[in-house]
């Protein structure tokens, strides 16, 4: 088949984690297949994925003592899922909390694709 142009899609969307942590740290990777686009056997050329923050929380576990949180995306990935023909989305976040409870509730995120049209 021969190719006659590129179509490019870019998806945006929040990414639901939930993520709470007691005075301690948790990592924890989360996943979604995107609903669209989808792509025919030889469209799909390549995904860009990126992410960030969308919603934390924080509380002191006491007043009287200093507490202390981070929230962290480690890896952001977008591929090919072969048999659906979408996009996997994979985000891998740390949460860390001293003397604090600390939540990540959700991720935004922005993918652009490439595909061949026909």
């Amino acid at each position: 088949m021969p190719v006659t142009g590129m179509q490019l899609t870019t998806t945006t969307g929040l990414l639901d984690c939930k993520l709470v942590v007691n005075s301690n740290t948790a990592f924890e990777t989360y996943t979604a297949l995107l609903t669209s686009p989808v792509f025919g056997p030889g469209q799909f050329r390549r995904a860009i994925a990126t992410a960030s923050l969308a919603g934390i929380g924080y509380a002191q576990a006491a007043p009287a003592k200093a507490g202390a949180f981070q929230c962290l995306i480690r890896k952001v990935t977008a591929q090919l899922d072969d048999e659906s023909g979408r996009i996997e989305l994979a985000v891998e976040v740390q949460v860390e909390a001293t003397a604090a409870i600390s939540s990540l509730i959700s991720v935004g995120f922005q993918v652009t694709t490439t595909a061949v049209t026909a």
